[in-house]
C-alpha cells in the first residue's frame, strides 16, 4: 500500500495546483491519541498508533513535500508525541492543561482549535468558543469539525455532530452555524488590531491581555445567559483599533 499512498499524495497535489484549489492539508487519520479516553485497557495502543501515524505522514510527504501534515489531538496526555511528524496541530483540549497549551505555543507549529458541535447548539456558544476563547488560547484559527456527521434531520437521539442540514436543494443553517459565522468575523478583527499595532510600533499583547483574561475566566453558560457580552468584547476591540 505504501507506494500507492506516495503516488496518491503527489497526484492530488499536482491536480490541486493545476485547478487552483485552496491549500491542501493532509492527515494520516483522525484523532490519533483518542484511544487514551477509553481507559487503561487500551493504553498500549500507542505502541501501534504512533509508528503507523509517523510512517503514513512520511509517505504523504514523500508524495508532495510542500503539503502540510496535520494532526487532530483529542487527548493532552499523549497528544504531543505526534508533534515531530506534523506542521499543523488542531486540538479540542487546549484548556485542560496549561503545560500542554504552553508546549503547543512554543512548538513553532501552526496551532488550530476545534470544538464539538450539534445542530441543537446555541449561537452564543458557537461564537464564544470558536471566536474569542480560541483567540485567547493563542491559536491562529479554527476548524469546522464533522460538518454533517449525523442522522440528517432526525437528530433528537444519539450523538450527531452537525453544523448544518444538507439537502439536495440547499444548505439549511441551524442557529449554531450562524454563531460560528460571527466567530469567524471576530477573529479577523483581532488580526487587524495586531497588524495596526505593529504598524505603529506598539506591542498589542499588553492591551489584549486584560480582555483575554476576562474571556478565559468566563464559562459557556455565562455567555449563553448574557450573549450581549460578545458584542461588548467586539466593541472593545473596535475602540482600541
Amino acid at each position: 500500500v505504501a507506494p500507492l499512498i506516495v503516488d496518491w499524495s503527489g497526484a492530488l497535489a499536482t491536480h490541486a495546483r493545476a485547478e487552483g484549489w485552496p491549500r491542501l492539508i493532509l492527515t494520516p487519520f483522525d484523532e490519533p491519541a483518542k484511544f487514551r479516553q477509553y481507559g487503561p485497557r487500551l493504553k498500549r495502543m500507542l505502541d501501534f498508533v504512533r509508528p503507523q501515524f509517523r510512517e503514513q505522514a512520511a509517505l504523504l510527504r514523500r508524495g508532495d513535500p510542500t503539503t502540510p501534515i496535520y494532526a487532530s489531538i483529542h487527548d493532552e496526555r499523549v497528544g504531543l508525541d505526534f508533534l515531530p511528524d506534523i506542521d499543523i496541530i488542531g486540538t479540542n483540549v487546549a484548556d485542560r492543561d496549561a503545560g500542554f497549551l504552553d508546549r503547543i505555543r512554543r512548538s513553532g507549529k501552526t496551532f488550530l482549535e476545534y470544538a464539538a458541535t450539534t445542530d441543537r447548539g446555541l449561537p452564543a456558544e458557537a461564537r464564544f468558543v470558536n471566536g474569542f476563547l480560541f483567540a485567547a488560547h493563542g491559536s491562529t484559527g479554527g476548524i469546522a469539525w464533522a460538518y454533517d456527521w449525523g442522522e440528517r434531520f432526525d437528530t433528537l437521539d444519539g450523538a450527531d455532530w452537525i453544523y448544518a442540514w444538507t439537502t439536495p436543494l440547499d444548505l439549511i443553517p441551524p442557529p449554531y452555524l450562524l454563531g460560528l459565522r460571527e466567530a469567524r468575523d471576530d477573529r479577523p478583527l483581532l488580526v487587524a488590531f495586531r497588524r495596526a499595532a505593529a504598524a505603529r510600533g506598539v506591542d498589542p499583547e499588553p492591551i489584549l491581555a486584560p480582555l483575554f483574561a476576562e474571556i478565559v475566566a468566563t464559562d459557556v453558560a455565562t455567555v449563553v445567559r448574557d450573549p450581549a457580552r460578545l458584542e461588548r468584547w467586539r466593541a472593545r476591540l473596535r475602540e482600541e483599533l
